[in-house]
């Protein structure tokens, strides 16, 4: 693949070569996927699109679909951890506002 993706002078070729790297995003692999597919298809000899190239390639579109989609939910869940964690943290600081409004009134009255 690398030898390949070398023969293809472009951005995404380059960045297709940091794909075991986890360097991507999940939306760069998923597009980085279908653009190597769209890539590759095309340098695979007619001759090889006999049932067992088929098959190759059924195979290959599986993997990268079957990979797409464990990304998706993936992302998904970090997603929903995200919005998660960023409602924790705006009703922390609430709570901390409101503590020290308290502790402001407490300090007045007493006083």
């Amino acid at each position: 693949l690398e030898g390949i993706l070398s023969q293809l002078d472009s951005e995404k070729a380059a960045r297709a070569k940091e794909w075991n790297k986890g360097s991507l995003s999940i939306p760069e692999i998923a597009a980085l996927s279908c653009w190597t597919l769209r890539q590759l298809f095309p340098l695979v000899p007619a001759t090889q699109l006999t049932n067992q190239g088929q098959s190759e390639t059924q195979r290959l579109l599986t993997s990268f679909s079957d990979r797409y989609e464990a990304l998706l939910m993936e992302h998904t869940a970090l997603q929903h951890k995200a919005r998660e964690l960023s409602h924790a943290t705006t009703e922390l600081a609430r709570s901390a506002q409101q503590t020290e409004s308290w502790k402001s009134a407490h300090g007045t009255a007493i006083a």
